[in-house]
């Protein structure tokens, strides 16, 4: 199977789509091993330890097959490696044009961890299948847009939150924190940065 992992610096949705296919490359590849260790073990006489991966391995399978992900890629096994696919797309993500999208969902950091989890790259399938929908419903102008839009809310989020805790961190150290949150005012100031912290 031959696999382009080049991305126009640009194009968000064509990012997306291409890391929605490495993401998928890297889960099957989680599958495949998860049957070898399984059929290792399973010469090895330890029931315990099939069993348990008897359930990772159908728990793995029923996320592939969750959301019709599996419906348009059709099984290899000339996979590239893991760790060929994802690093093309961490080195994009360093790009001043993914700021906004490495500073809000961390890919760079989670991309590499997904090569080692199979949860984590279920979990960012996911998000990139999600992200690929909304990318998909603008022109290219209103993608940028979208992205720009996130990043500031984002960012005066993360300001709000930095002070927030700030402020708490000083209260703590004079030993305020009950006093605070018995007034009125004080808990409805946690409560709304518990509402940034959500949104952010």
């Amino acid at each position: 199977m031959k696999y382009s992992t080049k991305v126009e610096q640009k194009d968000y949705e064509d990012f997306y789509s291409k890391l929605k296919d490495g993401l998928f490359l890297v889960a099957q590849c989680h599958l495949d091993n998860l049957k070898k260790t399984q059929s290792a073990t399973a010469v090895g006489g330890g029931d315990a330890e099939v069993k348990a991966l008897d359930k990772e391995i159908q728990d793995l399978y029923n996320e592939l097959h969750q959301d019709s992900i599996i419906s348009r890629h059709t099984h290899s096994e000339n996979y590239l490696p893991s760790n060929t696919c994802l690093d093309k797309f961490v080195e994009v993500l360093q790009d001043p044009d993914f700021h906004a999208f490495e500073s809000e969902y961390h890919l760079s950091k989670r991309l590499k961890l997904a090569e080692k989890d199979w949860r984590l790259a279920i979990q960012l399938l996911k998000h990139t299948a999600s992200t690929l929908k909304i990318l998909k419903l603008g022109s290219k102008e209103q993608q940028s847009k979208y992205v720009s839009a996130w990043f500031r809310m984002v960012s005066v989020c993360a300001q709000e939150l930095r002070h927030g805790a700030s402020i708490w961190k000083e209260l703590s150290q004079k030993h305020f924190q009950s006093q605070i949150l018995s007034d009125s005012r004080g808990k409805q100031y946690v409560l709304a940065l518990g509402e940034i912290y959500r949104v952010g």
